[in-house]
């Protein structure tokens, strides 16, 4: 009598928070020409990409943009290349550092942002480094 041994099955894994993370930001994208809208939550320009490049908002109507859903380990950068302040907004009932529900942040002209989820509700934004030389002046 042969017996013929098969190897176990092998059972799908679970997928991780990071993998998820992984799975949405796959590959960095980038929007080189977003153009912020509105002045408010609801009616901002929705952020679709790892890299956003804000190339249009008008100077005074608070215009802005809305990040997305966040979740743990998820990144967002924006790029404020305009002459005018613009709101980052949170996605519906989420937060900006310890900012309270779907209040928004200002990105000045010339300014860039990055920010991290730090959970399913609330994204960070990650200091940068700011070199100055000995006469005080910011040389990044």
């Amino acid at each position: 009598f042969l017996m013929i041994r098969r190897p176990p099955r092998s059972t799908p894994k679970p997928s991780s928070a990071a993998s998820d993370v992984y799975k949405r930001q796959s590959i960095l994208s980038t929007s080189a020409a977003v153009a912020g809208a509105g002045n408010s939550q609801g009616t901002a320009t929705a952020l679709t990409k790892t890299y956003n490049v804000v190339t249009s908002a008008t100077a005074g109507s608070a215009e802005g943009v809305k990040l997305p859903d966040t979740s743990t380990g998820l990144e967002a950068f924006i790029l404020n290349d305009t002459s005018a302040t613009i709101k980052i907004y949170p996605h519906s009932g989420e937060s900006i550092d310890s900012g309270s529900a779907n209040a928004a942040i200002d990105l000045g002209a010339g300014h860039s942002l990055r920010l991290v989820g730090v959970s399913a509700t609330k994204w960070n934004r990650m200091s940068p480094v700011v070199i100055y030389n000995s006469s005080g002046t910011r040389v990044n």
